[in-house]
């Protein structure tokens, strides 16, 4: 199963989505993070439409390391919150969408840029 980390900048909003696409398969039903074309066919305005339209669930927030700046090598830190995807879960490589599915969005609500995903 692979993995691709995405992210599109063009709003205040970070979004990140993590997208499994090793299947084939038509999109199943309830999947309301199933992409109808490849991640890299859409703009960044397309890309954050269809993400700001999905409910999210269950969000937690951590303290992240963070990087360009130079507190950042001490004790700076950045607070990222995660949610989740309503009603998306049971996700594996024999229900995944032909181009993948967002489960999860990732929002940078420091003032600082998030080392692992930006």
């Amino acid at each position: 199963m692979k993995r691709f980390q995405i992210r599109r900048v063009r709003t205040v909003l970070l979004a990140m989505s993590v997208l499994v696409a090793c299947s084939k398969n038509p999109a199943p039903s309830g999947m309301p993070g199933a992409l109808s074309k490849a991640v890299s066919a859409y703009t960044g305005d397309e890309f954050h439409d269809f993400v700001s339209k999905l409910q999210y669930t269950g969000g937690h927030e951590r303290e992240r390391q963070c990087k360009n700046d130079p507190a950042c090598a001490g004790t700076k830190r950045t607070v990222v919150r995660v949610d989740a995807i309503a009603t998306e879960d049971s996700l594996g490589v024999t229900n995944t969408p032909q181009f993948g599915v967002v489960y999860a969005r990732a929002i940078n609500k420091g003032d600082a840029e998030e080392t692992r995903y930006g």
